[in-house]
């Protein structure tokens, strides 16, 4: 759960991915946008540390994925309507593969 705190995400994805051995899997947990676009997490205390409150949706953690190299991509919700800190969001489970 820390994806949401990178400026730039994809970056980071492509350096996450560089240490996957060939056949292995980058997995990554993290805040599951709910599609409307507002803040998910709340608190003036975060608002240098977490860029990207709304969480991510499906596609742009694909596309994060495929950027750094790796197929077979899977996502789905891992915990749904997670409590924490007074904010209230699902997390996801994703999976990508470094190719053979």
């Amino acid at each position: 759960m820390a994806y949401h705190h990178f400026a730039a995400p994809e970056d980071t994805s492509k350096i996450l991915a560089s240490f996957v051995r060939p056949g292995g899997s980058l997995f990554v947990i993290d805040i599951l946008s709910d599609g409307t676009g507002r803040d998910l997490v709340h608190g003036d205390e975060l608002d240098d540390v977490v860029p990207h409150k709304g969480g991510f949706e499906e596609t742009r953690i694909k596309g994060m994925f495929s950027v750094a190299g790796l197929s077979d991509f899977e996502m789905g919700v891992l915990v749904p309507d997670l409590v924490v800190k007074g904010n209230t969001f699902s997390t996801f489970l994703a999976r990508g593969v470094k190719p053979l």
